[in-house]
């Protein structure tokens, strides 16, 4: 039963085959303390002006809105894990958000924070190398992409 104990979020995304406008690719995970795997997803996030950022924050908004779906009488801890300062710095509120392409996506994050126990903390990449994997590899696969 995940209730009460602590649940990691990992996310990560990536743009490619070039960074602005290429494919936008995001990727998340939901782990328990025990290591069992709650949901894990890779999904191509289209946006305007495609980027690794947009991509960090649609894997981050994704995984809550999975978290929020799953888990709404969750009483542990959310803990928050990528590799994106920005995205981290951002939602920590410890940097403004000033791009109008990322604003909606770091407010409707906060929104789905409301009410819920949770910490985010900036990890190396060398650390998320699974979710970076998720969304690289869903990246590959997209017909848009001419790989």
């Amino acid at each position: 039963m995940l209730n009460k104990e602590r649940l990691v979020l990992y996310f990560d995304g990536s743009c490619e085959p070039v960074n602005p406008g290429g494919v936008a690719c995001c990727a998340w995970r939901l782990v328990a303390d025990s290591g069992q795997i709650a949901c894990d997803t890779a999904e191509i996030c289209r946006g305007p002006e495609a980027t690794n950022n947009l991509a960090e924050w649609h894997g981050l908004m994704r995984g809550l809105e999975h978290f929020k779906k799953q888990h709404a009488d969750f009483q542990g801890r959310l803990v928050i894990l990528g590799d994106s300062q920005l995205v981290i710095n951002q939602l920590n509120k410890t940097w403004r958000c000033r791009k109008e392409t990322l604003l909606p996506l770091m407010v409707r994050c906060h929104t789905l924070l409301e009410g819920v126990d949770w910490i985010a903390a900036w990890i190396r990449r060398e650390e998320n190398t699974e979710t970076d994997r998720m969304s690289r590899k869903l990246a590959t696969k997209d017909p848009e992409m001419g790989l």
